[in-house]
């Protein structure tokens, strides 16, 4: 995400001071006349010495002023570090939450509920009518063979049992008719009876066993099937325990890469040990949020000490106002007094060097001074609370954690900006009143001077109610630019917004303008024109964060942005992204201005405009960090 204060009128705020500062010298009165003996001299003393007090305290607050600008551009570089880090976290998320897609806990239920019923369901696997048909579970075709085995041995024990009865019923009928031979009369013909029975008896045991003998082939042929069923059931759940285990082994392996992911994103937040580089930018959030908050920490203290020195300022101006108040009181007494004195021109030159719109005019600046540097430290902490929401977001989806990066040091921008907001507003309505106050008693340059300081008070004002999203924003403008209207002397360079022609921007103040190519010969367009590679990290590097971005920039000023994050180990592509718009040449920067994705879908705010530098290749700042686009062809 983009820093607010990108889009907040940061150089126009600087420039407007620059402005304030003209426009003092040019208000400041020749000073040399004396007073008149009846004027008291210790007032027109006191006027210079405030003043000289007025503007040592001025100098020393510049002093402090040249060290907070160095701490905001050290702020805004390590806001944008850490801007590129979360994005680099919130890649790593966008890749593991397309891994986990792939998590297979539905697919492993249902396999488990298929091995279930296949290995020990207590019915057919797949049931149907005809149980010819259906199909039994392992468990079901085991009790099968088990039962046919146990009828086929029970079929087999009764037939030997009815063999051996056979057997004996023979020798008994066999060694009857023997006897039988050997004897005569009733006698032989009871022992024949007998031999005649036995033999009946074996003959019936003999059809016995005949039928055991037809119900085991069939029992044979049961036993047959049922362990053809059992052998099917064996095979189908071993393809379904080697499915289930292809599965894990699977999901094992992008576990690991989502660890690998989970690691990046680590490293990316603590660092990977190795210390950050003097010279470069910090290598992990945590080194970045470090500095960061040391920057805060003196740009806080710095601030403190220019309010300090901007109060005493002021109080210094305010006195010298009363004084120059009593001496223009005194010296328009002597004239009331003495119409036709000789000394009436000396009077009226002690007037014009003693005018109070001076020291007031003084005074505003200084508490304008304040409430821009107050509305400076609103964009910073907006922009600070912005990174820090975005990360903690990223690191919450990453479910990592740190001790800088919590719910209570993410609000604390936040309660900083309401500060500042309300400590500028404060200054701004101070320095309202004291520009009217200069504005009403000058005259000339001067009250032109105090015109265009209150212009450039509506202005700042204005933009930060406007940045605030207050409704009374566009009055302030209005007001601003009625006054630059009302100025007479010549105007020092003025925000755009300002001009008394100017209609109100929706955009915040400041924001650069529209690209044009004014000035880009079609030879120069031309020259430029081709393709163009960025490429970041090391493919050879196993687990590295691996992207390639392709700029195509057309003579006819259409151009392309494809960005790509290609496969890293066993994942595939999981970016691949591809933007179109226009490109202008202005000098030796070119100005790229994406407007929707392939999709057609709006490209964000914060990468709708990109700036190159040409040379060889094209180099944009990124990050903080210097990329360089190699040309193709």
């Amino acid at each position: 995400m983009r820093a607010p204060w990108k889009s907040t009128p940061m150089k126009s705020i600087a420039r407007t001071r620059f402005v304030a500062a003209v426009i003092a010298a040019a208000a400041l009165p020749a000073l040399g006349a004396g007073p008149a003996a009846s004027v008291s001299s210790s007032d027109e003393a006191k006027v210079f010495q405030q003043k000289e007090t007025g503007y040592k305290e001025i100098a020393a607050a510049d002093q402090s002023f040249a060290k907070i600008a160095e701490s905001q551009v050290a702020i805004q570089r390590l806001v944008g570090r850490i801007n590129a880090l979360t994005r680099q976290i919130a890649a790593n998320n966008q890749a593991i939450a397309g891994l986990n897609k792939l998590n297979p806990t539905k697919a492993l239920e249902v396999q488990a509920k298929a091995l279930a019923a296949a290995k020990s369901g207590a019915t057919a696997w797949f049931p149907s009518d005809n149980d010819v048909a259906a199909v039994p579970s392992l468990a079901m075709a085991q009790k099968k063979v088990a039962d046919v085995q146990q009828e086929i041995s029970a079929k087999q024990s009764a037939r030997g049992d009815l063999e051996k009865q056979r057997g004996t019923a023979s020798t008994q009928a066999q060694q009857l008719f023997q006897q039988a031979d050997g004897l005569n009369g009733q006698q032989g013909l009871d022992v024949y009876t007998q031999a005649c029975a036995q033999r009946k008896s074996a003959a019936d045991l003999t059809a016995q066993m005949e039928d055991i003998d037809a119900k085991l082939a069939l029992l044979q042929k049961d036993l047959s099937l049922a362990q053809a069923r059992q052998k099917q059931a064996e095979s189908a759940v071993a393809r379904i325990e080697e499915l289930t285990k292809a599965t894990n082994d699977g999901w094992a392996a992008t576990q690991k890469q989502i660890e690998s992911y989970t690691a990046m994103s680590t490293a990316l937040l603590n660092g990977s040990g190795a210390a950050t580089q003097p010279s470069g930018p910090p290598a992990s959030v945590a080194d970045a949020l470090a500095a960061l908050n040391a920057e805060v920490t003196a740009v806080a203290a710095n601030r403190t000490t220019a309010d300090t020195h901007l109060t005493a300022a002021s109080s210094a101006f305010s006195q010298a106002a009363n004084a120059s108040r009593s001496i223009g009181q005194g010296y328009k007494a002597l004239k009331g007094e003495h119409p036709l004195s000789a000394e009436m021109p000396a009077w009226d030159a002690s007037l014009t060097v003693f005018e109070v719109g001076g020291p007031s005019l003084l005074k505003a600046q200084a508490e304008l001074r304040k409430a821009q540097m107050y509305a400076d430290a609103a964009y910073e902490a907006a922009a600070r609370g912005s990174s820090l929401k975005d990360l903690k977001a990223a690191l919450d989806e990453a479910k990592l954690t740190h001790n800088l990066v919590t719910n209570n040091t993410v609000s604390v921008p936040e309660g900083e900006k309401t500060e500042a907001v309300l400590k500028a507003r404060t200054e701004f309505d101070n320095a309202a009143k004291d520009l009217d106050a200069a504005i009403s008693s000058s005259t000339g340059n001067g009250q032109d001077a105090a015109k265009l300081t209150k212009a450039v008070e509506e202005y700042s004002y204005g933009v930060l109610l406007r940045t605030i999203q207050d409704d009374k924003s566009s009055e302030h403008l209005s007001n601003a630019r009625d006054l630059v209207g009302q100025v007479k002397m010549a105007l020092p360079p003025l925000p755009a917004e300002m001009s008394p022609k100017a209609e109100p921007s929706g955009a915040p103040a400041g924001a650069a303008a529209a690209p044009t190519s004014a000035g880009a010969s079609t030879a120069t367009m031309q020259s430029v024109a081709g393709k163009y590679k960025l490429q970041r990290g090391d493919p050879a590097e196993k687990g590295s964060f691996y992207s390639i971005a392709i700029l195509e920039l057309k003579a006819d000023g259409t151009a392309s942005l494809a960005a790509t994050m290609p496969k890293i180990g066993q994942l595939e592509t999981i970016i691949n992204t591809k933007a179109g718009g226009k490109w202008v040449l202005a000098g030796d920067t070119v100005t790229l201005t994406l407007d929707a994705d392939e999709t057609g879908k709006p490209v964000p705010a914060e990468d709708k405009e990109m700036k190159f530098t040409v040379a060889a290749d094209l180099k944009r700042l990124i990050g903080g960090e210097s990329a360089e686009f190699v040309r193709q062809e």
